[in-house]
């Protein structure tokens, strides 16, 4: 199985505190378990599973418009807005940051588990 870590994505940007404010309001706002990924091995076991491994992987994205795909990044940072999470200088910081080379990433769990042999 596996699950995403919603505090560990990543959006570079030379201002950071606009990328950490899209990531909080992800985390408090967004996502309903946004931490899920972290406790999924912990939820197996007790669970009754046997934990065979646990990895991460975190891919990188570099194109803009899928990372928008994926992680809603134009929506988000309106809602961000909205909420108080960012300032309303928040939406030209993401029109900028499609128009230039672009880098996210986001830490994903992965965890392999099975049914204990009787």
């Amino acid at each position: 199985m596996a699950e995403p870590d919603w505090e560990g994505l990543l959006i570079d940007s030379p201002q950071l505190a606009m990328s950490r404010g899209l990531c909080r309001f992800l985390v408090e706002e967004v996502i309903r378990n946004a931490t899920i990924g972290r406790s999924l091995a912990r939820l197996c076991m007790e669970a009754g599973l046997v934990v065979r491994s646990v990895v991460t992987v975190a891919p990188v994205f570099r194109d803009f418009t899928v990372a928008d795909q994926v992680f809603g990044l134009r929506r988000n940072v309106a809602r961000a807005i909205d909420a108080g999470y960012l300032d309303p200088n928040a939406a030209g910081w993401i029109e900028d940051l499609g128009s230039r080379p672009f880098l996210a990433s986001a830490l994903l769990f992965l965890v392999a588990a099975e049914m204990p042999a009787d």
